[in-house]
């Protein structure tokens, strides 16, 4: 989903449920005080129909015990009293004149909204509360049901010289409520706007909403897609790509920050181009095997902490040796990086430039040394054990120009003796003279190791030194293996102690055992 696409979704999410809501609220309000209104229209209907028909009724009977004295006593007496009471009575609804029988309250004469007169019509069960009413002497008023029709009852007693006799108006409700439901109906209708109108201002608004939110997210957005697009043209190795975004916020910021950043990134990438080519081409001079020669075995292995480094490994045949002699150097440039690769670079070409033999070992460190005092520059040098393997005479040669002491194991003894030297590192005084060292009969099985600082002092995640006694323990523990096995198993030892932690230094080790 795309960025314009999510801040549209952010917008209507923040704009439409407040739109809605104030909509719906008003919808509500609007509904609630339609049916207050409604309600208390109806009470007030009510009630002013009840007087009016209390009233009505009440001077009705009042009139009618006048006329009941005045007339004589036939059989036509009831239809002449209801004749009596309707001239005092609006039209529409049953006239009964009732009185206590031998069953309760009976209809002494009944007239019809038709005009028709119905004498001892039957009235049912007659409601307690107005016989009460009537036999106290009482009017009243009351809604309930008269032959299955919602009807308003009034009543009223007739005379006080007829005891509990009474006249009865019962109407249908909705003659009474009419006004009240003209109202409802009104106020319904006015609902029914308000709602319609509330509905199509949404529809406006919905639109005109859904139209600024794709206007702002296009605004927000443009300088993002911008940047965007920047970006990918640049992942496809555009460094002429810039951007020009104009939005006058932190936008604006970013796309020249983007600007500035691309010509640093386009060095930058030119650098590490070059420094793969230089770790290449330092790869390439660590020898890939090592030569054959009788009565020794070799291996080697350098693991840099950079991506090039100053740590140096070689084994050469020197010239006219014929396959009996073989030269191994061990180097440990100050430091790392590539100011440490170019010093190991040349260190390597002065060495093999020169023949290795035993006895003139001293010289050639001697000279290599005031090559590299010439062409470096101050403050820089490099440790260098170099030694020379003769097969016919099992022996050894070596110098070691400052360089840490090797660690020799003696399987018949199963010691370790270390075999160090006495000068100082190349490269500090062109005037230094050095001294070679031989030890000749080595045991069969005899073990010589050769490293850099960065093997023992790697450290454990906790950062705990690997140390030269783990390093001791480890070549006791696999040295019946081939020096390539040897190797491999010092190495694994290393890695599985410091774990996933990265080494601080370079680390270069040589194995060489006597066979």
């Amino acid at each position: 989903m795309s960025i314009r696409v999510k801040l549209l979704a952010l917008l209507l999410a923040i704009a439409l449920p407040p739109l809605v809501a104030a909509t719906w609220l008003d919808e509500q309000s609007t509904r609630k005080l339609g049916i207050e209104l409604t309600d208390r229209t109806r009470v007030f209907m009510e009630a002013r129909s009840s007087a009016q028909w209390l009233a009505a009724v009440k001077a009705a009977a009042n009139a009618l015990g006048l006329e009941r004295r005045l007339l004589e006593d036939g059989e036509d007496e009831a239809a002449q009293l209801l004749d009596a009471a309707e001239r005092q009575l609006p039209a529409g609804g049953h006239v009964l004149l009732v009185a206590p029988g031998r069953h309760g309250f009976e209809v002494v004469a009944e007239r019809r909204p038709d005009g028709g007169v119905a004498v001892r019509a039957p009235l049912g069960e007659a409601p307690a509360a107005m016989a009460e009413d009537l036999l106290q002497g009482r009017k009243g008023t009351r809604r309930m049901r008269f032959r299955d029709l919602d009807s308003f009852w009034v009543w009223a007693p007739i005379g006080d010289d007829i005891t509990g006799g009474g006249l009865v108006v019962v109407l249908p409700y909705r003659e009474v409520a009419a006004e009240a439901v003209r109202a409802e109906a009104e106020v319904a209708s006015r609902i029914g706007r308000q709602r319609l109108h509330a509905w199509m201002i949404l529809l406006v608004l919905v639109p005109v909403v859904v139209g600024v939110a794709i206007l702002a997210s296009r605004h927000i957005t443009r300088p993002v897609n911008e940047l965007a697009a920047a970006a990918r043209r640049l992942a496809g190795g555009d460094f002429d790509t810039r951007t020009n975004i104009k939005s006058g916020d932190e936008m604006e910021e970013l796309g020249a920050a983007f600007n500035r950043m691309v010509p640093h990134l386009h060095e930058r990438m030119r650098y590490r181009e070059s420094l793969a080519l230089a770790q290449e081409v330092q790869r390439n001079l660590l020898p890939a095997t090592a030569p054959e020669v009788p009565g020794f075995e070799v291996a080697g292995t350098s693991l840099y902490c950079d991506e090039i480094g100053g740590d140096y490994y070689d084994f050469f045949l020197p010239p006219g040796a014929g396959g009996e002699r073989l030269a191994v150097a061990v180097g440990d440039v100050s430091g790392h990086g590539v100011a440490a690769a170019l010093l190991m670079t040349a260190a390597r070409a002065l060495l093999r430039s020169r023949p290795a033999e035993p006895g003139r070992l001293a010289d050639l460190l001697g000279g290599l040394n005031r090559d590299l005092v010439e062409q470096v520059h101050a403050g820089r040098f490099m440790t260098l054990f170099l030694a020379v393997l003769t097969a016919e005479s099992r022996s050894i040669h070596w110098v070691s120009a400052g360089h840490v002491p090797a660690l020799a194991y003696d399987p018949t003894t199963d010691d370790f003796e270390e075999v160090s030297g006495l000068d100082i590192p190349l490269g500090v005084d062109p005037g230094w003279r050095f001294h070679e060292l031989s030890h000749s009969g080595w045991a069969t099985g005899a073990v010589l190791a050769i490293g850099t600082d960065g093997v023992w002092e790697a450290r454990s995640p906790s950062g705990e030194l690997y140390g030269r006694e783990r390093l001791c323990a480890a070549v006791r523990a696999a040295h019946r293996l081939p020096a390539k096995g040897i190797l491999e198993a010092v190495m694994a030892d290393m890695a599985a102690f410091r774990q996933r932690r990265a080494l601080a230094d370079d680390a270069t080790l040589v194995v060489l055992k006597a066979v």
